[in-house]
């Protein structure tokens, strides 16, 4: 992979980066994704959670390459409310605000246009999701404020941006999708979604009504760009770092993937195969976390499937002391992460078939035996809350908007909000999970 590449993937970051984007506020994205795809031969289907483009392959097996749109910020009510949403870390807020008195923030309209410069003056509330804002002018309801740190920058080594989770694998999907020049070696689904800061209800909604008609031989590889934590039951030889590359892991905090089946892991080996065949550097272990693949293992979808992930230090724009900063990466693992997805699609390099019959020994197969990696109490838990979420802001979703501008939707959002906990309970009690 050549340094053309390398700039491409560092232009297209650089513009993407621009034009940020929190939960339920995804249009200004889903506007320069379509425009950058203009020119491209591919459909691009619009859902309530996600964008798709389908490229026919030479296969009919499917390999579904997702990625996320949103990262965690305020939604704005007012020029004195907001609502916080994704994992802010709100305890160092306040630590910073009790300190410095406010935490400067840039101001952005529903469609990303800068519009003033304001403070957060405090966070209230049960989980301090209430942000106390001061904005100097009235703006309009959902739009949202962000920190004033920039949005992108980068040096010798290391890209800086204020969302390289997950603006890093989306840009190596954009790029992909401009430079499909062949027919694939599989039936390609880009999924980019829009709620993964939500408790992951794109990639629940997708997996409940499996509407890609997935079946278990099927492949999904989720890509991510976090934190790097290990696994406690991750072997000793397996230890993962921020600096020896981008991630392949087979599991998540609470489950291992496709933990229902007992066949093997076809994606994990794959992965595995194209990267020592082509002599791609890959880090290859347990970890942590929570991400989009999960759901795809609640619904029992297919055993092929994998998180590939860019190792961010900073992810959520906090560095090791609680300082607010840009999120940081190697330039040399964005540049990786696009190799490997462009070599597993690539029909020359790839070949699915007696991947299955291998003689050495995965983590996947290695845990299946004796799982102690999955919690199946947690993951019930989780989908339970996945249906209550997903029922208390389908009025967001449908309108796009945090706070509904029209009345009638405003009501409806009230009530949905208030149906969504007897509706849970219900679930709980008839054990539906």
């Amino acid at each position: 992979m050549n340094s053309k590449a390398g700039t491409a993937l560092r232009n297209i970051a650089r513009d993407y980066s621009q034009v940020l984007s929190t939960p339920f506020l995804p249009q200004a994205r889903i506007n320069f994704i379509k425009s950058f795809l203009k020119d491209t031969p591919f459909e691009i289907i619009e859902t309530d959670y996600s964008l798709i483009v389908k490229v026919t392959g030479l296969s009919s097996r499917k390999l579904v390459l997702m990625s996320h749109l949103d990262h965690p910020g305020i939604i704005i009510k007012n020029r004195h409310e907001g609502i916080c949403l994704g994992s802010l870390f709100p305890d160092r807020l306040k630590k910073i605000i009790s300190k410095h008195g406010f935490i400067p923030l840039d101001i952005y309209s529903p469609n990303s246009v800068f519009l003033t410069q304001g403070k957060l003056v405090d966070l209230k509330g049960k989980y301090s999701q209430k942000a106390v804002l001061d904005i100097p002018i009235n703006v309009p309801p959902n739009s949202s404020a962000y920190y004033q740190i920039g949005t992108f920058r980068e040096d010798k080594d290391f890209l800086y941006l204020y969302a390289a989770d997950n603006d890093i694998p989306t840009v190596c999907l954009l790029h992909l999708l401009q430079n499909l020049k062949v027919k694939p070696t599989f039936t390609l689904y880009f999924v980019l979604t829009f709620y993964e800061e939500v408790h992951q209800i794109s990639s629940f909604c997708l997996a409940r009504s499996n509407s890609l008609n997935l079946n278990q031989h099927d492949l999904i590889l989720n890509l991510e760009c976090k934190k790097v934590d290990n696994n406690p039951f991750n072997p000793p030889k397996n230890l993962l770092d921020y600096d020896s590359g981008v991630i392949l892991q087979p599991n998540e905090k609470d489950c291992l993937y496709g933990y229902q089946f007992t066949s093997p892991n076809l994606l994990e080996r794959l992965v595995i195969s194209v990267c020592k065949k082509n002599e791609i550097p890959l880090q290859y272990g347990l970890g942590m976390g929570s991400s989009d693949a999960r759901p795809f293992s609640n619904f029992k979808i297919t055993p092929n499937l994998c998180t590939l992930e860019v190792p961010n230090r900073f992810k959520h724009n906090c560095d090791e002391k609680g300082n607010i900063v840009l999120e940081k990466v190697y330039q040399q693992d964005l540049l990786t992460m696009y190799h490997i997805i462009f070599t597993l699609v690539s029909s020359k390099h790839t070949r699915i078939s007696g991947l299955s019959n291998s003689k050495n020994i995965f983590l996947s197969d290695q845990f299946k035996n004796n799982d102690l990696v999955t919690d199946t109490r947690a993951m019930s838990r989780k989908i339970l809350l996945n249906y209550r979420l997903d029922l208390a802001n389908k009025i967001k979703i449908m309108t796009k908007q945090y706070y509904p501008t029209n009345v009638f939707f405003s009501v409806l959002d009230i009530l949905m909000n208030l149906v969504s906990y007897p509706y849970y309970f219900l679930l709980n009690f008839l054990k539906i999970s």
